[in-house]
């Protein structure tokens, strides 16, 4: 089992940058073509994102794309996962005093067109580097059924015990999702 993230080598020039308000369009639309209906999220719970995490938030681009895909993040303060479609408050990824050392991975998705080309493993390579720089040292996923190999490869493995909760959490998302973690070294 393999944890590199190194981008493999590819044919598409892939662009990690900053995700703006003007790149949601783009993010929505490779949401809508990665995702069954009713993992959507709207364009509110993405804009509360980049409001309360804006440096936790990349697009990747390409010469075809202008969004090959992305990955929302954020600082994290809780045992659990938050909910789909929800909005954050500062004092969930922030909190008062002491802070948080985990980083939580909301969402990566990849435009149909660019699967096979790294998109997903150099975002992840790009807002580690990232999340390790902000003091952050775990991170946590939720894994959807289909991904859960994809993320096992990267080193991920399953929080284990499971806190209290999670299954109801993890409804959400489907039969076989799972909750997982990885320490950012």
């Amino acid at each position: 089992m393999t944890n590199s993230l190194a981008p493999v080598a590819s044919a598409q020039q892939l662009r990690v940058m900053a995700m703006k308000q003007d790149d949601l369009p783009g993010v929505l639309a490779v949401q809508q073509a990665a995702y069954a209906q009713h993992l959507l999220e709207r364009k509110e719970t993405f804009l509360n994102r980049l409001q309360v995490a804006p440096a936790h938030c990349w697009i990747a681009t390409s010469a075809e794309l202008p969004v090959a895909g992305y990955l929302v993040s954020h600082p994290w303060n809780a045992p659990l996962p938050p909910a789909l479609d929800c909005a954050l408050t500062m004092d969930c990824v922030l909190p008062g005093g002491t802070g948080t050392t985990l980083w939580y991975l909301h969402d990566c998705a990849v435009h149909p067109r660019a699967r096979g080309q790294a998109v997903a493993r150099t975002l992840l390579a790009h807002a580690q580097a990232r999340a390790r720089a902000a003091g952050l040292t775990e991170s946590r996923l939720v894994a959807l059924a289909d991904a859960v190999p994809f993320w096992q490869k990267l080193g991920f493995v399953q929080v284990m015990p499971a806190p209290a909760g999670l299954a109801e959490k993890l409804r959400d998302y489907g039969a076989g999702a799972c909750y997982l973690q990885k320490r950012l070294t």
